[in-house]
């Protein structure tokens, strides 16, 4: 390999890190736990989805195209919320921050 090749790679590498680690990162800006709901409501939970999230995670849970590779601003774009996604291993309070 050339070394601009294996450059390349080792930048990618450490911008692909740093992107995940800016994103994973909780903000420091929560004064507490998130309010959670008393009781759950699937129906209700559908038509919040539908309204609220479905525009970037998709109508079927999809995801965006390319969702684990940083945008030109270094955010990344949403993630599938099935078993391909990564978001069903995070806890609510960290989901909770990111969403705010």
């Amino acid at each position: 390999m050339k070394t601009e090749t294996i450059f390349a790679f080792v930048l990618a590498g450490i911008v692909a890190i740093s992107a995940a680690a800016a994103w994973l990162t909780p903000s420091s800006t929560q004064a507490g736990p998130p309010l959670q709901p008393e009781v759950s409501d699937i129906e209700e939970g559908a038509v919040l989805y539908a309204e609220f999230c479905a525009s970037c995670h998709g109508d079927e849970l999809e995801g965006q195209p390319n969702w684990r590779a940083p945008n030109e601003d270094g955010t990344l774009p949403a993630p599938p919320h099935d078993e391909t996604g990564h978001t069903w291993h995070h806890g609510d309070a960290l989901l909770f921050d990111y969403t705010k």
